[in-house]
């Protein structure tokens, strides 16, 4: 009996690359999408971008309370330590600051860049540096309680980044990096501070202390009270 083999379909064999692009295309699409975030959000959103990731990166094993800390005192306010922050702020620079957040556990402070660093340089400026000591020997030496965690929050000029960065972009980079190797080296401890960008003026930066044991339901920078002066 003959057969006709035009009526036998042949299936093609299946290309594996395919799943390969499609996995490769989804990681790319996150990796913008945060970008995004942090590059066009508020400086509350930033926070929060920067919160998952460092918790999707954190180690498995790391407690999430510190041994012998009761976890009903997570929420309890750092009032002292904070009014003392502040005060150290305004009498070196004259900035008042502005406490937010649910009981008032956030404190804020928008300075200017110069304030930090001069010209075009990326290294803090020699005659900050005993200011700055003296705010982290204060976290340093803060109890568990009121241990808080402190953000350094460049301002990228409420603009979306380009793939092609200007000075001033580079310049802000640099002075992030090495604003936080600084506050390393001081010997704060992974997870107790950051560096990076939000949304507001080029010229500033977002100066943040808050609890480190507070989640991101606890704590809402975006309830903000009183203004900068």
């Amino acid at each position: 009996m003959l057969h006709d083999d035009h009526h036998i379909r042949r299936q093609p064999p299946i290309d594996g690359t395919m799943g390969l692009f499609v996995s490769l295309y989804l990681i790319l699409l996150a990796f913008f999408i945060v970008l995004n975030a942090v590059s066009n959000h508020a400086p509350a959103k930033a926070v929060e971008t920067m919160d998952s990731v460092s918790g999707t990166f954190a180690a498995a094993s790391s407690p999430a309370v510190p041994p012998g800390l009761d976890p009903a005192e997570q929420t309890a306010p750092a009032d002292d330590l904070l009014t003392n922050i502040k005060g150290e702020f305004f009498a070196e620079m004259a900035i008042e600051g502005r406490f937010t957040g649910a009981g008032g556990r956030i404190l804020e402070l928008d300075i200017p860049v110069g304030a930090l660093f001069s010209g075009v340089d990326t290294e803090v400026r020699s005659d900050r540096k005993a200011f700055l000591g003296r705010i982290l020997a204060m976290l340093k030496g803060a109890s568990a309680r009121e241990r808080q965690q402190v953000l350094f929050l460049f301002g990228n000029g409420e603009a979306a980044v380009t793939p092609k960065l200007t000075r001033g972009q580079e310049i802000a980079i640099r002075r992030s990096g090495s604003l936080a190797r600084f506050l390393r080296d001081a010997g704060l401890e992974g997870g107790t501070y950051g560096a990076g960008f939000a949304a507001h003026a080029d010229d500033r930066i977002l100066v943040v202390f808050r609890p480190t044991l507070a989640s991101g339901a606890d704590v809402d920078l975006s309830a903000s009270e009183g203004e900068f002066r």
